[in-house]
């Protein structure tokens, strides 16, 4: 199924330790009952995690943070690249319940929301 508005899923990691969270991150994100049009994995200041994420991940993008180190730069990285309507964050330690961004995009369908 897919959400009626265009989602990006931006995913913001850092360090290799947590490289099992981040997969799991990932995983959540590719079984969503609504999927995304586009996951962004960001990669603050780690080269060798950003070619792990390359090589290893699959329907990802996986971009380097252009911005200052940092959550907040990594972030603005990501949004930078995003194309779509709606820009989620999912924290890279963090797994998505099955049908979370069909929940999301249900706050979009009222026309009051903006």
């Amino acid at each position: 199924m897919r959400n009626t508005l265009s989602t990006s899923v931006v995913i913001c990691a850092y360090t290799e330790k947590r490289w099992d969270d981040l997969v799991a991150a990932v995983t959540s994100i590719q079984q969503q009952t609504c999927l995304p049009d586009e996951i962004i994995v960001v990669v603050d200041h780690n080269p060798n995690l950003l070619e792990r994420v390359r090589t290893q991940l699959t329907g990802v993008t996986a971009i380097a943070n252009q911005e200052a180190q940092g959550l907040g730069g990594a972030r603005n990285s990501g949004l930078a690249v995003a194309k779509d309507d709606v820009i989620a964050f999912l924290d890279d330690d963090a797994v998505a319940a099955p049908d979370w961004l069909e929940q999301l995009n249900v706050g979009y369908q009222d026309e009051n929301v903006l």
